[in-house]
C-alpha cells in the first residue's frame, strides 16, 4: 500500500539510524519491486510484499534502535529475522546467518545477519504492510540528519564548534522530526535555499579547496573528504550554514521556532509576513 508519511510515523532511534548494509560493500540494486510485479521467469503477475535487493553475503545492519522479534525459515524467503523499530516491523529475509538472539535489542549499525544472494525487505507500520521503499528513504533521511545536527562519527574526533550549540538538543529532536520533509521539500523545489546560503556555502568550499584542507586524512564513510583537525573551522561553518537553512525551513513552511527567539523576532517575522515580501529574507531577518 502507497501511504503519505506523516510526523508521527518518523522513526525516533537514540542510537542514530543505518541502512541496512554499508555503501562499502556495493550500492544495492532493485530485483524486484514492491507490490503488483511480473514474475522474471514465467512472466505470470503477482503482488510483491516487499523488495527484493542484490545483496552477495553482505553483513546486515540493524537500521535503528529495535528488538529481534522473529527467526526462523519459510518456503518463499528461506532464512529470516525479524526487527521491530518502534511501530515498525521489518523482515530481512534470504539471509544463510544470524548473529542476534530472538528478543535481544539492537542499535543502528549492529551487525544482525548475513544475507545470501539476494536480500528481501518486508515492512509493517502497525500491522499495515507499507512500500519498504519508502522506509529506507525515511532511514536514510533520518541518517543525514543525524549527521547533520553531529551525532555520530566526526572527521578524526575534530572538535567542531557552531553558531549553534547551546540549542543542539532542541535542534537534534527537530532534525529527528522534521528533517525527512525538508530533505523531500528540497528535492522537489517546493522551497529553497536563501541565495545567501547558497554563496556562503559554494566560497567557503572554494576558500577550503585552496587551503589543501581536502584528503588530509585517510577517507572514510563518515569523513568521505579526508578532512583533519585542521579543518574544524570549515565544519563548523559548513554546519552553521546548514543548520541556519534548516530553522529557516522551519520558520517559514512549519512555524516553529528555537524556545530560545525572543518574541521580538517573532513578531518582526510575523510583521513582515502580512505585508506580503519574500519569505525567504523574512527569515533571514528572524534568523
Amino acid at each position: 500500500m502507497k501511504r503519505k508519511y506523516t510526523q508521527e510515523m518518523y522513526l525516533l532511534s537514540d542510537s542514530g539510524y543505518s541502512m541496512p548494509y554499508s555503501s562499502a560493500e556495493g550500492e544495492p540494486r532493485v530485483l524486484l519491486g514492491y507490490g503488483r510485479q511480473r514474475h522474471p521467469e514465467n512472466g505470470e503477475t503477482f503482488t510483491h510484499h516487499g523488495i527484493d535487493l542484490t545483496a552477495g553475503g553482505v553483513r546486515l545492519l540493524a537500521m535503528a534502535s529495535g528488538k529481534v522479534s522473529g527467526l526462523g525459515n519459510d518456503p518463499v524467503h528461506e532464512g529470516f529475522v525479524n526487527v521491530r523499530y518502534g511501530d515498525y516491523e521489518v523482515e530481512y529475509g534470504h539471509i544463510t546467518e544470524v548473529f542476534a538472539d530472538f528478543g535481544s535489542k539492537v542499535e543502528a549499525g549492529q551487525v544482525i545477519a548475513t544475507a545470501g544472494d539476494i536480500l528481501h525487505l518486508g515492512v509493517r507500520y502497525k500491522g499495515e504492510e507499507i512500500d519498504p521503499g519508502d522506509f529506507l528513504q525515511m532511514v536514510y533521511n533520518n541518517a543525514v540528519s543525524a549527521s547533520v545536527a553531529g551525532i555520530g562519527e566526526t572527521a578524526d574526533n575534530v572538535d567542531v564548534k557552531t553558531d549553534y550549540d547551546d540549542d543542539m538538543p532542541e535542534i537534534s529532536c527537530l532534525m529527528v522530526r522534521y528533517m525527512p520533509l525538508y530533505m523531500d521539500d528540497l528535492r522537489k523545489g517546493s522551497y529553497k535555499p536563501k541565495t545567501e546560503t547558497e554563496r556562503k556555502l559554494q566560497d567557503v568550499l572554494a576558500q577550503s579547496a585552496r587551503k589543501n584542507y581536502y584528503f588530509e586524512a585517510l577517507p572514510s564513510e563518515g569523513n568521505p573528504l579526508g578532512l583533519s583537525v585542521r579543518s574544524a573551522p570549515l565544519v563548523g561553518i559548513v554546519q552553521s550554514l546548514l543548520i541556519g537553512d534548516f530553522l529557516n525551513y522551519l520558520a517559514v513552511r512549519h512555524d516553529i521556532f528555537l524556545k530560545g527567539w525572543d518574541e521580538a523576532k517573532k513578531k518582526s517575522f510575523w510583521r513582515r509576513r502580512r505585508t506580503g515580501e519574500d519569505l525567504s529574507t523574512l527569515c533571514a531577518a528572524s534568523m
